[in-house]
């Protein structure tokens, strides 16, 4: 199994900067479990439940996190539960399909 590491990429990391510890912790714990080339993360109640015990907060706290993190656009609401860590600032995978990413993002937007 090879491991893909996460990039980060410092253009717009003022976004990072307005975060509160909690939706920063919510948000890193998300880059755990991105998946390659897509950035998905499926945020079930197992899942949020997880961060919310990785993290040392509480589950309604990862609740307001997630509608903080997607207020500033650092989450992107895919589908129910399913969502995509902003690609301008982490991405795991290629460069290409990091391109194609957020040319899927800008079109929407």
């Amino acid at each position: 199994m090879t491991t893909q590491n996460t990039t980060i990429f410092p253009d717009k990391v003022e976004t990072l900067c307005k975060c509160n510890g909690a939706e920063m912790s919510t948000l890193l714990s998300c880059l755990k479990w991105m998946e390659a080339n897509t950035n998905e993360v499926v945020l079930s109640g197992i899942r949020r439940k997880q961060i919310a015990k990785e993290c040392g907060i509480k589950y309604n706290t990862v609740l307001s996190s997630v509608g903080g993190l997607l207020k500033s656009n650092l989450l992107i609401r895919e589908g129910f539960n399913t969502y995509i860590v902003n690609p301008e600032l982490f991405f795991k995978g290629s460069e290409r399909q990091r391109g194609k990413l957020i040319n899927k993002h800008n079109a929407r937007s």
